[in-house]
């Protein structure tokens, strides 16, 4: 398919660049995406996340429940928009991985790499590039017909 292309090019060439710069996650993608991975963990993964906090969060925020899809590795247009979702409302996740969870390493690992300047921007790059490539579509198969 020609978006996994798109993004896995995309991927690899933020890779590159991200190894001279050390991350508190682990992952074998670049500050993004293994960003975004460990905060779908701690919002879809019992003994990981703090699920319940989670949505607690997104409504006190005024954000609708449903607002982070749960990611498969194969659902190039749900990570998209998971960049742009996560740069949108930076400041409500930063405050929410200060204040309202209680999940040990993991949260104070996101919470580093999402403060850094590397993984904004990649969320920004990579969130822009698949509102161009896939927004058109996903606009036409996921809203409702009325």
């Amino acid at each position: 398919h020609p978006l996994d292309v798109i993004a896995s090019s995309a991927r690899l060439a933020l890779k590159k660049i991200d190894g001279t710069i050390t991350c508190q996650l682990h992952g074998v993608d670049c500050f993004a995406v293994n960003a975004v991975l460990q905060m779908n963990n701690l919002r879809y993964k019992y003994g990981k996340g703090d699920i319940k906090v989670f949505v607690l969060c997104l409504v006190a925020n005024w954000l609708h429940k449903g607002l982070i899809y749960l990611y498969r590795g194969n659902r190039l247009q749900v990570l998209f928009h998971l960049y742009v979702i996560y740069h949108q409302y930076h400041s409500i996740f930063v405050n929410f991985l200060h204040t309202c969870t209680s999940c040990g390493g993991l949260r104070s690992d996101i919470l580093k790499d999402f403060l850094s300047t590397t993984c904004r921007i990649e969320m920004q790059v990579l969130g822009l590039l698949g509102k161009l490539l896939s927004g058109p579509w996903m606009h036409r198969f996921y809203t409702s017909s009325r």
